[in-house]
């Protein structure tokens, strides 16, 4: 008996594990159900007395099915179709019915006007008269490949149309190439003609079937052509490439080669050449550019004719009236100086007084400013004379060193003198004599603008651009006021005690009989620069 109840507790123990393994595949079926992406639908099919397809009933539905449907499920189960979506005729109920009734699985897309969207739909029978079915909204999809549709069709629209335009363009090209005036050949890389225009027809006096399939080194020069060929092969193209060619015992021609590299789908190399006959064009240019040279040849002997009157008319009365005033001057000023100056001599012999001492030599000083004023006058008032020839600027430059320590041995010590010459300088077209004049007055107001202690940078170079030489003085001095760099030029401008205010004035003009330029650049505290332009040209004597 005992063992009989101890068998019915573990039959009963394994029946109720076997309903708790039920209950969790159901709840897992059922989670599973839940949270599929697409919908899920389980249907049971309704016939007729005839058992033709009429309609069917909703038994069980997903989530997804009522996020797609925007249904609730209880608006659907146990439902017929018709009756929650309202269809007098019914999507797709022939294929559900070969489902239902046969077995017979259906994978179909489908479009429910309805809710204007496609459906993927897959559909099996669990048994007879019932029906599964998956689907899932492919809409976009549709749409996408409908617009990707359109799309295509409007592209092979546009493609066809422009196909017709290349192929009237290529006509039209073929055209204008058949009756160029220029040559025209189209080559493989061996150079065996593979087409030819009407002027190559013409330049080489042969018949287009003649030319073709045969070697362009058989009508014009192996040597120049083939030169023409391989510059087009390395270069993929060229422009504008002159030749001369003999093609026949009658004068040379003149041709202007432009090619190009064209590789066809099959990978095979052309090369086309384009030549234009310019031998008339070139003798023409000849002749005008002979005629262009001896007319500028007379313009500008006449013009330096004309100019250098004018000059020397200008610069005569210009003298001449500077040159009256400074003649009378220096007669009725430094004859009175020489006495004063004598006298004062005399009286500084005669003086033991220190004060009265001071006095004479500030008198005698002003004495020699007053001559030095009048000595500047009348050089700036006569005319110069230029001595031209082709010199190296750093040799001008080297000379100023030995000039200044014997015109001021004690005042340069402290003076550190750097220079930075351009080596490969060419030589320019100047008077040496005067240039070191210019050099040498920089040189100086720049040492006395330091107050003889402080750094004097020297460099020259070489501007291919421009052809010209650049000089620059660069010192570490006092600077200039802004107010004053405009007037620095100007004659008997000064802002030195001692100074006449000709210096610089006297620069420029050398300079500009140069051709060149002279420019200054300044601040207070910082220093001076001038800068010398010096042309490469050769200057003709005025």
């Amino acid at each position: 008996m005992k063992r009989r109840i101890s068998d019915t507790k573990k039959l009963d123990n394994k029946k109720n594990k076997a309903k708790e393994k039920a209950l969790e595949f159901e709840k897992k079926y059922h989670a599973l159900f839940d949270k599929m992406l697409n919908g899920f639908a389980l249907c049971k099919l309704l016939t007729d007395k005839r058992g033709n397809p009429v309609d069917y009933i909703f038994l069980e539905v997903n989530k997804a099915f009522e996020k797609i449907n925007s249904m609730k499920k209880e608006e659907v189960i146990n439902k017929r179709v018709t009756e929650v979506f309202g269809f007098k005729d019914i999507p797709d109920l022939e294929k559900y019915s070969q489902v239902a009734l046969y077995g017979k699985n259906k994978v179909f897309e489908t479009y429910i006007s309805r809710y204007n969207k496609y459906f993927k739909v897959a559909s099996y029978s669990l048994r007879k008269g019932y029906f599964v079915t998956i689907f899932e909204d492919i809409t976009q999809r549709k749409k996408a490949d409908e617009k990707i549709q359109e799309l295509n069709e409007k592209l092979n629209l546009l493609l066809e149309q422009r196909t017709k335009e290349l192929i009237k363009e290529q006509n039209y090209t073929n055209y204008l190439l058949e009756n160029s005036p220029d040559f025209q050949v189209t080559l493989n890389a061996k150079g065996k003609i593979m087409g030819a225009n009407r002027a190559c027809e013409e330049i080489i006096r042969k018949d287009k079937e003649e030319l073709i399939g045969h070697s362009i080194y058989k009508y014009l020069p192996k040597e120049e052509t083939k030169k023409i060929i391989d510059k087009v092969l390395d270069e993929k193209q060229i422009k504008n490439i002159e030749v001369t060619i003999n093609i026949s015992e009658k004068e040379p021609l003149i041709f202007d080669f432009s090619g190009a590299v064209f590789i066809d789908l099959q990978g095979e190399t052309s090369v086309y050449l384009s030549g234009r006959d310019i031998t008339e064009r070139r003798r023409l240019q000849q002749d005008l550019k002979e005629i262009n040279q001896n007319l500028e040849k007379e313009i500008i002997k006449r013009t330096g004719e004309l100019k250098r009157t004018q000059e020397q008319l200008i610069q005569s009365e210009k003298l001449s009236i500077i040159g009256q005033f400074a003649a009378g001057v220096a007669h009725e000023i430094r004859n009175p100086l020489t006495t004063m100056s004598l006298a004062i001599q005399h009286l500084e012999k005669r003086c033991y007084d220190d004060f009265q001492k001071d006095k004479l030599e500030l008198v005698q000083k002003n004495i020699d400013r007053i001559n030095k004023i009048i000595q500047g006058l009348l050089t700036f008032s006569r005319p110069y004379s230029f001595n031209f020839t082709h010199e190296n600027i750093n040799v001008i430059i080297e000379r100023l060193k030995p000039i200044l320590e014997n015109l001021h041995p004690d005042n340069i010590k402290n003076i550190k003198i750097i220079k930075k010459y351009n080596s490969k300088l060419p030589k320019a077209w100047v008077d040496s004599d005067h240039l070191e004049q210019v050099f040498l007055n920089i040189a100086l107001n720049a040492i006395k603008a330091m107050k003889y202690s402080g750094e004097l940078y020297i460099s020259t170079n070489y501007d291919p651009e421009q052809q010209k030489i650049k000089i620059k003085f660069k010192d570490t001095g006092c600077g200039i006021a802004e107010e004053n760099l405009k007037k620095i030029f100007y004659p008997f401008f000064t802002t030195r005690k001692d100074g006449t205010g000709l210096g610089l004035s006297i620069c420029q003009m050398i300079i500009n009989e140069h051709k060149g330029n002279i420019s200054v650049e300044s601040k207070i505290g910082k220093g001076t620069v001038f800068t010398i332009f010096l042309p490469l040209e050769k200057r003709r004597r005025r």
